[in-house]
């Protein structure tokens, strides 16, 4: 999963990128999901997702370890398929 959340952020803007990379950061090096928005997502079985402009970071915290699940701009497949 990490290969592939590498892969899309390469694929990224460099100016998407900024906005992304301190998100990303403080959720996985620090695990401090304050200021961020958190929200859980409705019948997900404990997913949650964060908000960074068109973005959305899918992730999980199970045990105090954070997983991205997902990471793409919002449009109307953004959450099929969790």
């Amino acid at each position: 999963m990490a290969d592939k959340i590498a892969k899309l952020l390469a694929k990224l803007p460099p100016q998407d990128l900024k906005l992304l990379l301190p998100v990303i950061r403080q959720l996985t090096e620090t695990q401090d999901l304050k200021g961020l928005g958190v929200k859980s997502l409705k019948n997900s079985g404990g997913l949650l997702r964060v908000r960074v402009g068109n973005y959305r970071i899918i992730f999980t915290n199970k045990n105090g370890q954070i997983l991205i699940l997902a990471l793409g701009r919002r449009n109307e497949k953004t959450y099929r398929g969790l």
